[in-house]
């Protein structure tokens, strides 16, 4: 896995966690 996608990773999951539809 690339530096940019654990980011994406991260991102996605933090939204997941926040309740943040997009």
């Amino acid at each position: 896995m690339t530096g940019r996608q654990v980011l994406a990773t991260a991102a996605k999951a933090t939204k997941a966690l926040t309740g943040d539809p997009s």
